[in-house]
């Protein structure tokens, strides 16, 4: 639920190989991916009547990239009791609301800002470590392939 920049990301990774249905309720967003042969429902996330027509009852995994925590929070309570063995993942802004998604009862809840900081950390320690730029370089040259199609993909 929820399909900004990381929600989309996922979608379009996955949708090939696994069965999902992603929910937003950006109308435009929704016709962009309907478009686009992905199986999208209009609506928000904490909508019970959504959630018997996504089927969530028989879902695996409720993955929630929006960005209210307090909403998250609730439609993953809510998701537990309708079915106890879903996988609930969930991004969060920050540490706090992380904390708050756990206690939630989220299976696991991910930080795209400490996922990013990590990541970059790794990069730099290496070229401060041993001078070479080959890897920087080659990352900037991959992000800006990925920025370009993805420039690309938004102005469809």
């Amino acid at each position: 639920m929820g399909t900004g920049v990381l929600g989309q990301q996922i979608v379009f990774t996955l949708k090939e190989t696994h069965s999902l249905v992603a929910v937003d309720h950006n109308s435009e967003v929704v016709q962009k991916l309907i478009s686009k042969k992905i199986p999208i429902v209009y609506g928000e996330a904490d909508n019970s009547e959504l959630w018997q027509k996504i089927r969530l009852a028989k879902a695996s995994v409720l993955l929630l990239t929006i960005p209210d925590t307090k909403k998250a929070a609730k439609v993953i309570q809510n998701a537990k009791k309708i079915n106890p063995k879903i996988v609930a993942i969930a991004k969060a802004k920050n540490f706090k609301d992380a904390l708050e998604l756990y206690k939630s009862d989220a299976d696991y809840v991910v930080l795209p800002e400490v996922i990013g900081s990590n990541t970059l950390l790794k990069h730099l320690t290496y070229f401060l470590e041993t001078g070479h730029r080959n890897r920087i370089s080659n990352l900037q040259n991959e992000f800006i392939t990925y920025l370009k199609e993805k420039t690309k993909e938004e102005n469809e």
